[in-house]
């Protein structure tokens, strides 16, 4: 908490001691004090994030690779791992071979390599659904 809204809590609380404004006034007071120094605050970091939106897009995310991996663990079978990452071909795929037990085999291969590779390699190499996915494609 800066020094000028600890400063203002305390002109806050002198006046409610010395009975200028009641109790429920130096509450709502306090709020609206605490409440406009954390939008302050967002606004802040807002514009922190549009400048390292790159460096930054991994911590504020959930990743997708841990899900894709679990998918692919459980529900491997039937390519639920595939549509979640928009290979919807590859799911249907998976789907009309069920009853074979290769997709099985092959969801456990593909959750552990989800679950062991990079947020960024997967994002690049694996998910559709990453916005850059097109670009590293027809790069690489």
């Amino acid at each position: 908490m800066s020094k000028l809204i600890a400063d203002e809590l305390t002109k806050l609380n002198k006046l409610k001691q010395d009975g200028v404004i009641t109790s429920k006034e130096f509450e709502e007071q306090k709020k609206k004090l605490l409440y406009d120094n954390d939008k302050e605050f967002e606004n802040e970091n807002e514009n922190e994030f549009d400048q390292n939106e790159d460096d930054e897009y991994y911590e504020i995310r959930p990743s997708k690779r841990t899900t894709a991996g679990i998918f692919a663990l459980l529900l491997g079978t039937f390519g639920v791992h595939r549509f979640y990452m928009g290979y919807t071909g590859l799911g249907i795929l998976y789907l009309l071979f069920c009853w074979t037990g290769i997709p099985t085999i092959l969801g456990l291969i593909e959750g552990i390599i989800y679950l062991t590779i990079s947020d960024e390699e997967f994002d690049f190499e694996k998910d559709r659904t990453y916005p850059d996915f097109e670009e590293n494609e027809s790069n690489g």
